[in-house]
């Protein structure tokens, strides 16, 4: 998915250099893993060792590629990897995209336990969460929010808590709200969304999937 994602992004934006990368321990449809623990997918593996393994990830890619800036774009899972990753290495991006974000992770568990009833949702799970660590992102980083108004999975009013968190922290955050399901990623709204943050500015600009 990350893949047709680049390629779309590279097709309709100018000086970009796309790049899709696998959050820790996944595997894509050409069944390469990347290299770590993926975790049980319940919202455990959004911080700790995956934040430090993506983070180093993007700095060597920033480096190799003399990048100007770097434009983060992040679905589901991964954009709460990339939302920790905005408080935990302040100065890394200069515009985050996160889409269908599980942002606030111990209520978003309860709306999965509500939604599926499985217990590997019960309970509260002691991690960071990028709700708790808005005041430490950079005031020069901006975050565009994208949520789907058919989303179960994540469901609006969630990620809405999370956007009210930023503009309460002082930062540059946008909401928009989309037609769709937690399936949006590849959606036209979604991607138009991601092209006018990545031409807002001439420069060469690196863009990073998870």
């Amino acid at each position: 998915m990350q893949n047709s994602f680049t390629k779309k992004v590279a097709a309709n934006t100018n000086n970009v250099i796309a790049i899709g990368m696998l959050r820790p321990g996944y595997i894509d449809s050409e069944k390469p893993r990347s290299d770590g623990e993926q975790g049980e997918g319940v919202g455990d593996n959004y911080g700790g060792q995956s934040v430090i393994q993506v983070s180093g990830s993007i700095q060597l890619l920033k480096k190799q590629h003399g990048a100007s800036k770097v434009v983060l774009v992040g679905y589901s899972g991964g954009a709460a990897t990339a939302a920790n990753l905005l408080g935990l290495y302040p100065d890394l991006i200069d515009h985050a995209v996160l889409i269908a974000c599980p942002c606030d992770i111990n209520p978003w568990r309860e709306n999965m336990y509500q939604l599926t009833k499985k217990s590997v949702f019960k309970g509260h799970l002691n991690k960071v969460s990028p709700i708790d660590i808005v005041e430490r992102i950079s005031n020069k980083t901006s975050i565009s929010i994208i949520a789907g108004n058919k989303d179960l999975t994540t469901p609006a009013a969630l990620i809405r808590k999370y956007h009210s968190a930023l503009i309460k922290a002082g930062k540059d955050a946008k909401f928009k709200m989309i037609e769709g399901d937690h399936g949006i990623f590849l959606n036209e709204d979604t991607l138009d969304e991601v092209y006018k943050v990545i031409m807002s500015d001439g420069k060469k600009l690196q863009r990073t999937s998870h």
